[in-house]
């Protein structure tokens, strides 16, 4: 049983983090029609397709490295501003 082997709070915590992801990528996807979890040839193939736009694709990974790099501290310089600046000339 795994949760034997690394303890039940930390099992528990490790599930509750899963099901945060999970529904971080059910949100992602009903709200915005975007799969965050998508390659980047399809992504590049929604911009182009205009299913949706650079801008929309931007914001959704900002708000994605906003709510989980404070728990992974992942991304050590975010230029946001620039981000939306070059996809907005993009779009």
């Amino acid at each position: 049983d795994s949760r034997r082997a690394c303890g039940k709070q930390e099992y528990d915590e490790v599930v509750a983090a899963a099901k945060d992801v999970l529904r971080g990528r059910t949100f992602a996807r009903s709200y915005t029609g975007i799969d965050p979890f998508s390659s980047a040839a399809e992504l590049a193939r929604g911009i182009r397709s205009r299913r949706f736009s650079a801008a929309e694709l931007v914001e959704l990974y900002l708000a994605r490295i906003e709510k989980h790099n404070p728990a992974l501290n992942a991304v050590c310089t975010l230029d946001a501003k620039g981000a939306r600046a070059r996809a907005a000339e993009a779009d």
